[in-house]
């Protein structure tokens, strides 16, 4: 009974998106994406280079670098999904500056 109503709630909550909720969820995306291209070149063109995620370790291999990216764009915009309309719009606002400033 109770996924049933959070499936209803999700359901409604996403029907709600308007042309801005895309765009900063389109923002946020791209943001964690250009930082794991940056930190992957970073990474294997520059021996000095290291990664400050305690979660990457300091020198990620590629595919567990692609796996943490993977999981950071799946998470953040399940987390935007169930959000209500101003949650959502401050949770991506958010993301996007804090990859920004990566």
């Amino acid at each position: 009974m109770l996924v049933f109503v959070i499936l209803m709630i999700t359901e409604s909550v996403a029907q709600q998106w308007h042309p801005v909720d895309y765009t900063l969820a389109g923002m946020a995306t791209t943001s964690i994406a250009i930082d794991c291209v940056q930190t992957r070149q970073g990474l294997n063109h520059e021996s000095y280079a290291h990664e400050s995620n305690p979660l990457l370790g300091s020198r990620p291999s590629d595919g567990r670098l692609i796996a943490m990216c993977s999981l950071a764009i799946i998470g953040t915009n399940t987390i935007g999904k169930l959000l209500p309309k101003v949650y959502r719009r401050i949770w991506y606002v958010l993301i996007t500056g804090v990859e920004i400033e990566a």
